[in-house]
């Protein structure tokens, strides 16, 4: 509980002290093990100024009791301090780059995950994700929805703006959907 956190994004670390009302000092793994739900996203704005943007997460994984983060429109490219948060719950991390989502798929208590904007291609990491009940990938750049297949539980599923060519594998959920973006068989020109 002692051990003094450190942020090697500046920003992520004045997130962090305004979210904790920590404004100087040590930020101690005790205070991170107290939060479960931390805001260091941005408002939408046409154009997020880049100095807004947190880019480096590392230090978010002494945050072992975070049942909710809320990341989006940052400049988050590696989610690998992620990967051992077992207790999330609601992850928002639209509009940021993220690449690799593997880091994600032992997160199998997620029920919420928003991934829409960040440039996505590949969701096969998702895929032990079946506990999930909201998903939203709109504006991405996926093509194959294999991985949604086990996902029993959607009831909200964004997929708007991919070029998807085959809904096969949410057909079956489709009709329970409570909340959807798409319908089967539709094609998106995503330039």
């Amino acid at each position: 509980p002692s051990l003094v956190i450190t942020f090697p994004d500046p920003l992520m670390e004045m997130k962090v002290r305004k979210a904790l009302n920590i404004p100087q000092g040590d930020i101690t793994a005790g205070d991170a093990a107290k939060v479960t739900r931390l805001d260091i996203g941005n408002e939408w704005q046409p154009q997020i100024p880049p100095e807004v943007q947190v880019r480096d997460l590392a230090g978010i994984e002494h945050f072992i009791s975070l049942r909710e983060l809320h990341a989006n429109f940052n400049a988050i490219g590696d989610i690998s301090p992620l990967a051992g948060m077992a207790r999330l719950r609601i992850l928002r991390l639209n509009d940021s780059p993220i690449k690799d989502l593997s880091p994600l798929a032992g997160l199998t208590g997620l029920g919420s995950l928003f991934l829409g904007g960040c440039g996505i291609e590949d969701i096969s990491a998702l895929a032990g994700l079946t506990g999930l009940d909201c998903l939203e990938l709109n504006n991405n750049y996926i093509a194959d929805l294999t991985a949604l297949s086990g996902m029993q539980k959607l009831d909200i599923l964004k997929l708007a703006d991919n070029p998807i060519k085959d809904y096969t594998p949410v057909e079956a959920r489709y009709p329970q959907l409570r909340e959807k973006d798409f319908e089967l068989g539709q094609v998106f020109d995503v330039q």
